[in-house]
């Protein structure tokens, strides 16, 4: 029987699981078509696993209301059995015992296991829908079939520290049922198991490619009533150890609802310098102080600075802070090929000379947006683009001497 080329298969299987030209990012329904693949045989197997543990974090959803997943737990129990016993012994030292929670012992099994037989404990391994809570979390367990954790590239970091913070608090639970209702963990112990999980990737070879940093309201207050919460987000990005794991990311994406991002951007602008695309949505509301408006422009400028090659540029939900995009942008002229905009309000917003600029500007698409007008457009309907090959439009709050060019470029385009 002859089989197709690893790579090739690869490749078939990101088809597959609907994987984003610009950003690589795989969707989630894509990803749930590929879990049949793992029992086709040893190879496909081999192929679709890496694939599936890139984005382990994504399909978590989280809401006030309910609970966090039963997923995470699976997911961050495999990640301790990978823990060496230094790790372990580092995090018992800090008063924190994952044993309580997750089982994390393991033997290597010598004896011979037929492909049946593998396929069908690798199929368990990555059942995230079976859960047995009657497991006694002393037993010994085998060894995983592969390494999960060297797999990470692409990383939703909010629904990691939620999932985090959760496991925190099962622990501490079963602390003060085992220990006595004066048990309780470190301040610190949020972070420590955050730290630990992100080193323990990077150690294993891990390269991150894609970073998601997207706040959910009912976490992330604008008082910061929950400091520890803040902490434990923000502190890895000026961690000395894992400057190299966030160094790797191409693909950035994150919005602005809560006070401390333009530091967290800043942050990022001193370890990622390798951006290909930005993704910026959720900034509805018109600050009413100018200064934070201010300050977020000067973060997102150094970010922007920091990156030679920035080729995908996309802003959506966007109202009181879409002034200070273009501007930033505009050191990334000769690298821009793609830009998209998409439900933004562009009152008060100066021309389009950073769109104009972009020689080599591909893909230009302005959806659902509001508020442009004849001198805001002059720029980029008067320029011609050698490269250009899409101008999408839609929605009423589009000036028509945009829709007229538009039109005009996309008859062109198709009469090649």
């Amino acid at each position: 029987m002859q089989f197709l080329n690893n790579d090739v298969l690869r490749e078939i299987f990101l088809k597959l699981a609907d994987t984003n030209d610009l950003t690589g990012e795989c969707s989630s329904i894509g990803l749930s078509d590929l879990y049949p693949c793992i029992s086709v045989c040893r190879q496909w197997c081999n192929v679709a696993i890496p694939i599936l543990w890139g984005r382990p974090f994504h399909s978590l959803r989280f809401s006030e209301e309910e609970p966090i997943p039963r997923t995470s737990d699976k997911i961050l129990e495999m990640y301790f059995r990978f823990l060496s016993n230094e790790d372990k012994q580092n995090l018992l030292n800090k008063g924190i015992d994952i044993s309580l929670v997750t089982p994390v012992n393991q033997q290597k099994i010598y004896s011979y296991v037929d492909e049946n037989e593998e396929e069908e404990s690798c199929e368990k391994e990555n059942d995230f829908n079976n859960f047995d809570d009657n497991d006694d979390n002393t037993i010994t367990q085998k060894e995983p079939w592969f390494v999960y954790p060297s797999f990470l590239k692409s990383l939703s970091y909010i629904n990691l520290c939620l999932a985090v913070i959760e496991w925190c608090g099962d622990l501490e639970n079963i602390m003060k049922q085992k220990y006595g209702e004066d048990s309780e963990l470190t301040e610190e112990a949020e972070y420590l198991i955050l730290h630990t999980i992100l080193k323990l990737c990077f150690n294993k070879g891990a390269r991150l490619f894609s970073l998601n940093i997207l706040i959910y309201d009912f976490i992330f207050s604008d008082n910061d009533k929950d400091d520890k919460k803040t902490l434990a987000l923000t502190k890895c990005f000026v961690d000395e150890e894992l400057k190299g794991f966030f160094a790797s990311i191409h693909s950035l994406e994150f919005n602005v609802m809560f006070k401390v991002t333009n530091g967290l951007i800043s942050m990022l602008s001193q370890i990622c310098h390798k951006l290909n695309h930005i993704y910026v949505h959720k900034l509805w509301s018109r600050h009413p102080d100018t200064q934070i408006v201010t300050e977020f422009g000067e973060s997102f400028t150094s970010l922007v600075s920091a990156q030679k090659n920035l080729s995908s540029f996309y802003l959506s939900e966007c109202k009181g802070y879409t002034h200070v995009f273009l501007p930033a942008l505009s050191q990334c002229t000769k690298s821009l090929r793609h830009m998209k905009f998409e439900e933004v309000d562009f009152k008060d917003c100066r021309p389009w000379f950073t769109i104009a600029e972009c020689a080599n500007l591909v893909s230009l698409q302005v959806i659902q947006c509001s508020n442009t007008n004849f001198e805001m457009i002059e720029p980029v309907i008067n320029t011609t683009f050698t490269n250009i090959s899409e101008v999408l439009y839609y929605g009423d709050g589009i000036c028509n001497e945009f829709t007229e060019w538009a039109d005009g470029i996309n008859n062109k385009i198709r009469q090649i």
